[in-house]
């Protein structure tokens, strides 16, 4: 039985020191882990591709967009199937909407049929007229305050809530590519009357819009009235959306350090065994790593959008 324990040791150091041997070579010859993690691996990109093609046929994009251009004044009509015209109307919201001409747009959302009709416009989530709406969306003050009447099993009815939405965002230079640790990310915040945080509990998804209408004149006496207490409610939600914020710098910044200290490492061992390797790309990424750190330090949480509910 030793003799057999003292073979398989044996087998397991020759064939250790041969893989070790095969790995000095690579190394000698300049292999770059980052260059073969960037080259195309079919499986990986197989699953991209089929991802792509999931989004585009979910038909999530068109409800969208009609909801946009109804927003924005851009009168649609049906052409034909997956098909639509797209002119402007004397009620835009704005003088010009990027993409539209004056004399209109037919656009598609069919792959095959924008590539037989080179007249129509293909609609993508890559496509300008996509992208600027978004922009426009994500920019605009427009409806980012609003009031709304819900129904909810765990709500009883005559109570208030409010619902808040902030994001957090780092600004930093974009050679430090900061959005692949901390990319701008929601936090939203439910308070209830009673000072009580049902973010966890309650989402937005469930808080269904009864569209009943009510008076604007009332709705802003009664704000008036309850300002204290909604003032507190916001304290409240500031205090517990800062938090949250916290916990996403902090883990931002440990997987920053791990990443440039694992790069940092490699560099420094392929430094030894390949001179084509200088100590001026690892001093910069220290100073990377270090500019990284202090800007995630920095990140800034900004209110997006507050909606005052009141149940029913």
């Amino acid at each position: 039985m030793q003799a057999d324990n003292s073979d398989c040791v044996e087998t397991l150091i020759a064939k250790t020191q041969q893989v070790l041997k095969q790995v000095e070579e690579q190394l000698h010859k300049g292999r770059d882990p980052l260059l073969e993690l960037n080259s195309c691996r079919p499986e990986q990109a197989r699953q991209l591709i089929e991802a792509l093609k999931k989004r585009e046929l979910d038909g999530s994009l068109w409800p969208y967009m009609e909801q946009v251009f109804d927003c924005y004044g851009i009168n649609t009509e049906f052409h034909s199937a997956d098909c639509y015209i797209l002119t402007p109307t004397e009620n835009m919201r704005e003088a010009h909407f990027p993409g539209l001409e004056d004399d209109g747009v037919t656009v598609t959302i069919n792959r095959d049929i924008a590539l037989a009709r080179e007249d129509m416009q293909f609609l993508t989530d890559e496509h300008p007229m996509v992208m600027a709406a978004m922009d426009r969306v994500l920019s605009s003050e427009t409806g980012n305050a609003s009031v709304a009447v819900i129904q909810h099993p765990a709500l009883k009815g005559g109570q208030f809530l409010l619902e808040m939405l902030f994001i957090v965002e780092c600004s930093a230079p974009p050679v430090l590519q900061i959005s692949r640790f901390l990319p701008p990310t929601p936090i939203r915040i439910l308070i209830d009357q009673n000072q009580n945080d049902r973010s966890d509990e309650i989402s937005h998804q469930s808080m269904i819009d009864t569209g009943d209408r009510f008076d604007k004149q009332q709705i802003a006496q009664f704000l008036n009235h309850q300002r204290e207490v909604i003032n507190a409610m916001i304290r409240l939600a500031e205090q517990e959306a800062e938090r949250r914020m916290q916990v996403l710098i902090d883990a931002s910044c440990q997987q920053l350090l791990l990443t440039y200290r694992t790069e940092i490492k490699r560099l420094t061992r392929l430094k030894q065994v390949n001179p084509g390797i200088k100590q001026d790309e690892i001093e910069q990424l220290k100073e990377l790593a270090l500019l990284g750190h202090d800007n995630i330090q920095q990140t800034q949480l900004k209110l997006d959008a507050v909606r005052f509910v009141i149940t029913k």
